[in-house]
């Protein structure tokens, strides 16, 4: 990789060392020591690539880095993905491509729909075999390691309960780069759980642009109303699971 130092530099600067603990932690490496010591560490012994480490920071961050330090001036408007492909052409010295070939790769390609629907039929599986879950923290741990069961761990990455940069929360579990899962548990008969749910996936989806949303619930309130499917229809991104 090219520009060791800044790459180091730039990392330094951006993230907080209990974030740098926190990507460690679930890397399952020692999160001990100075914070470049963290950094080297995740760099050079965690299976995170580059796009997934950046794509931790929000789009105005990763737009200032550009700006700062390879004085390159992206648009407001430029999705957070591209953001993050800019940057790790500077890192791993791949060649800049034609812009129309880099619209046509952010599309959501048939490998993509594949590991999609893997996602997908894993979690069904999971709403028939699951334990009693005693709160949400406990179900998200039960899906965390059946998930990682039936894929290559390193593609399944935990976040902290609530767990959120400035004003941008961390969806529960995010699966490679693109795919995020947020799971909510109704134990108690509320309607603006139902409504909050919606309004959370939706600021993942604006503010960490993932390619897709799944939202996992097992409602033992009869929270989500009958017609939750209108909702996928309304937004194309989203894929509801409802287990009882």
């Amino acid at each position: 990789m090219r520009n060791i130092d800044l790459l180091i530099d730039i990392l330094d600067t951006y993230f907080y060392k209990d974030q740098l603990q926190q990507l460690l932690e679930q890397a399952g490496l020692k999160k001990s020591g100075t914070k470049i010591e963290l950094i080297e560490r995740l760099l050079t012994e965690s299976n995170y690539d580059l796009a997934y480490i950046f794509s931790r920071l929000t789009k105005d961050e990763l737009l200032e880095i550009l700006e700062l330090y390879f004085d390159e001036t992206l648009p407001k408007s430029t999705v957070k993905q591209e953001v993050i492909d800019r940057l790790v052409e500077y890192f791993e010295g791949t060649q800049k491509k034609d812009k129309h070939i880099q619209k046509e790769q952010r599309k959501m390609s048939k490998k993509d729909e594949i590991a999609f629907s893997k996602v997908y039929e894993i979690l069904n599986e999971f709403g028939r075999v699951m334990y009693k879950a005693d709160n949400e923290a406990d179900l998200e741990k039960q899906l965390v390691l059946y998930l990682r069961s039936k894929l290559p761990s390193s593609l399944v990455t935990p976040q902290k309960a609530g767990a959120k940069r400035g004003g941008v929360y961390v969806p529960d579990i995010v699966i490679g780069n693109n795919l995020a899962i947020e799971i909510k548990y109704f134990t108690q008969k509320r309607s603006d759980d139902w409504h909050s749910a919606i309004g959370q996936v939706v600021r993942y989806k604006v503010d960490g642009e993932y390619e897709r949303i799944i939202l996992f619930i097992l409602d033992k309130a009869d929270n989500v109303p009958e017609n939750y499917k209108e909702y996928e229809k309304l937004l194309p991104w989203l894929t509801i699971v409802v287990k009882k």
